[in-house]
């Protein structure tokens, strides 16, 4: 897949927490207010920063390991970004709160995978 296609990526990446987080409010209230609507839109700095990451780490690791392990690294830290980030508005602005509370769990969670994906690349060679 060619690098410029890859950044298209970003648009669904960016999406998806809002989406994410309208999802919870209509389940948990039964029905979409009009606020939530705008409430959702807080979480976009918080899904862009973590949908730039994940793209840079994709682009420039090519191994299946450790694209594995970063997508794993994502999908195991987001139950803990979805809590923050959710919790983070009552402590910090909400903007800011995201940020801390739900990109940086979900940036260190690829960078885990990534590193445990590195050194399965470097022990099974064959699996690369």
């Amino acid at each position: 897949m060619k690098t410029g296609k890859v950044w298209l990526w970003l648009i669904p990446l960016t999406l998806f927490w809002p989406v994410m987080q309208g999802m919870v409010s209509l389940i948990r209230f039964g029905h979409l207010p009009l606020a939530g609507l705008s409430f959702s839109l807080v979480f976009i700095p918080m899904s862009l920063v973590s949908g730039i990451v994940f793209l840079l780490l994709w682009t420039r690791f090519v191994k299946r390991p450790q694209r594995i392990g970063i997508l794993l690294g994502y999908a195991l830290a987001s139950p803990i970004a979805l809590i923050g980030s959710l919790l983070s508005g009552l402590v910090y602005q909400p903007i800011v709160g995201t940020l801390l509370w739900g990109a940086i769990p979900l940036v260190i969670g690829m960078l885990i995978g990534l590193v445990i994906g590195h050194i399965v690349a470097r022990i099974r060679p064959g699996w690369a």
